[in-house]
């Protein structure tokens, strides 16, 4: 099923820098380079933070995963407050398909940063999986923040 991302619905800071225009990362509490892929990230971070009422505090934006040789960025990581990941969000332009090939992307951070749920985005088409032992279960909507889960409140 697919999940609904509001595009346009919320309102950014912009600046222009250089003669490049740029948008505010709320969770990186900087400006950075406007792009497609970043004007969809923001929009999933507003949703999470605005909607969802995720706390910024558990949400990292660009997160780098694993060592090595190859350094892995995942756009949009959710925690909770035990520090085990809950979401990964990986985001694309608007004009890219998503396909197996973001699939596998998203798939490899989940193995670097196991998560409950993996969400695919372009920003008018969107896909969430549940993660389980034997495989995963499609979404039918955004996860919501589990403030009254055992796990978050500690009871």
């Amino acid at each position: 099923m697919d999940l609904e991302l509001p595009l346009g619905a919320y309102t950014f800071k912009f600046q222009t820098h250089n003669g490049q225009r740029q948008i505010y990362d709320a969770l990186r509490k900087r400006f950075v380079s406007f792009t497609p892929e970043e004007y969809v990230r923001q929009h999933v971070i507003h949703m999470f933070t605005e909607d969802l009422k995720y706390p910024k505090s558990l949400m990292k934006s660009e997160l780098s995963l694993g060592g090595g040789m190859r350094k892995h960025r995942c756009d949009v990581a959710v925690y909770l407050p035990n520090g085990k990941a809950f979401i990964i969000t990986e985001c694309k332009a608007p004009n890219e398909v998503i396909d197996e090939k973001v699939l596998s992307q998203a798939l490899r951070y989940h193995a670097l940063n196991p998560a409950l749920y993996l969400i695919l985005t372009n920003g008018s088409y969107a896909i969430g999986v549940q993660m389980q032992n034997e495989g995963f279960s499609l979404l039918e909507k955004w996860p919501a923040y589990p403030s009254t889960h055992p796990i978050v409140t500690g009871k």
